[in-house]
């Protein structure tokens, strides 16, 4: 039975097809030639209906995401400029007491030193989120998640005796208490 089933579904397909083409050849060449155009105007129809389901989508989930993100706003940002010398330093930036909860930071911090440091940047004394070996002008960049309430910047030098550290620093939250 699945044998004569299979064996019939294209027949039955391809002459329905070919019934579809004799209708269309008996009638007025006008009339033949609005059938074509309507069934190719189907496929048209289709392809635009799904390409605007898709564009409406995409432009769904920007909208989201965009608006999600407005609720995040800069509520610690400065400058800061320090002069190096042969010993290590330490720098803490702390945010605003008023923000909620943290949730991303800009960080850049450039300079000049007059031979090798190590830059590094974390939590707290103990933690190092990310750590550089610097040398004669740098520049370090980060722009990414940060959750806490405050930044611990290290510098220790190798064999640089004096130099220059400006901290460009923007910490982002969920809004204010």
């Amino acid at each position: 039975m699945a044998g004569f089933v299979a064996c019939s579904m294209p027949r039955l397909a391809a002459s329905s097809a070919r019934g579809r083409q004799t209708q269309i050849r008996n009638q007025p060449p006008f009339i033949a030639a609005t059938i074509n155009i309507i069934q190719h105007n189907n496929m048209k129809r289709r392809t635009i209906i799904i390409s605007f389901i898709v564009l409406a989508v995409l432009v769904g989930i920007y909208v989201i995401l965009s608006y999600l993100r407005s609720f995040s706003g800069p509520v610690s940002s400065d400058i800061t400029e320090h002069i190096l010398t042969d010993r290590p330093e330490k720098f803490v930036i702390k945010i605003d007491k008023n923000a909620k909860f943290p949730d991303h930071m800009d960080l850049k911090m450039s300079g000049k030193i007059n031979g090798v440091g190590i830059l590094s940047f974390g939590w707290d004394d103990l933690a190092n989120y990310q750590k550089d070996t610097i040398v004669d002008n740098f520049d370090v960049n980060y722009k990414g998640d940060w959750y806490s309430d405050i930044c611990t910047i290290k510098y220790e030098p190798i064999s640089a005796t004096k130099g220059e550290l400006t901290i460009d620093y923007t910490i982002f939250s969920l809004g204010r208490k």
